[in-house]
């Protein structure tokens, strides 16, 4: 399959046959570090559509705050609820409640061998979330952590190079050689989007972009596994 594509490099190689099953997005994140935080989060995400950041807030400023936090978040129960805006102060986070106990499973959660730690509500949440949905819907897709990405035009590169590695890198020409999955979905879709997005918010655009959907100013990635060579 000879197709011209263009991915973003931040190293010089001199590797001239590239297979995904060893050098793919996944190995790049080394998220082992956070598999407790993201166990936890993810079973009371399951049970609750809030805002996908408030939790990340809640670990973060325990982590920071400790007891002063913890204090915080006692003055704004409300009967079995916790009123998140009250907490947070954040306008995006207004009419959004917690139940205590399912606050309490979070928080309980961490002890010694389990501790706070910091996260950063970026780009390994994101990740977490467009893994589930594919794994939950679609799951015939390629993931993500198991493959790399290319652009089909330059113009997409330089945009992804500016906007998400702040200029770092160089724009490298590919070639594909073996195929085994392939999907092109708008990165656009999630580009835009606020930390403060509910749950069902959130995961109804990543089915969009699992869909193929397009938005008003598509920005396509080629997600894909296999085996390619860096040309000219």
């Amino acid at each position: 399959m000879n197709t011209a594509l263009y991915r973003v490099e931040f190293l010089p190689t001199e590797q001239k046959i590239v297979d995904t099953t060893e050098f793919n997005y996944g190995k790049n994140l080394e998220t082992n570090y956070y598999d407790h935080f993201l166990e936890v989060y993810g079973s009371i995400m399951d049970k609750i559509n809030i805002p996908v950041d408030f939790l990340v807030s809640v670990n973060n400023q325990i982590y920071t705050s400790g007891g002063d936090y913890l204090q915080n978040l006692n003055a704004c129960i409300k009967g079995d609820f916790i009123d998140i805006f009250k907490l947070t102060q954040n306008p995006q986070h207004l009419g959004f409640y917690i139940p205590l106990d399912l606050l309490d499973e979070f928080l309980q959660s961490f002890d010694e061998e389990n501790q706070f730690i910091w996260f950063d509500n970026g780009t390994i949440l994101w990740e977490y979330f467009y893994e589930k949905v594919r794994q939950e819907e679609f799951n015939h897709l390629p993931s993500r952590y198991a493959s790399t990405f290319f652009f089909d035009t330059l113009e997409n590169c330089n945009y992804f190079l500016t906007s998400h590695r702040d200029g770092i890198g160089q724009a490298r020409n590919v070639e594909l050689l073996e195929t085994e999955k392939v999907f092109k979905g708008d990165m656009n879709i999630m580009d835009t989007i606020n930390n403060s997005i509910s749950r069902d918010q959130l995961m109804e655009l990543i089915r969009q972009y699992w869909k193929g959907e397009k938005s008003g100013d598509p920005i396509i990635e080629t997600v894909f596994q296999g085996k390619f060579q860096f040309t000219n």
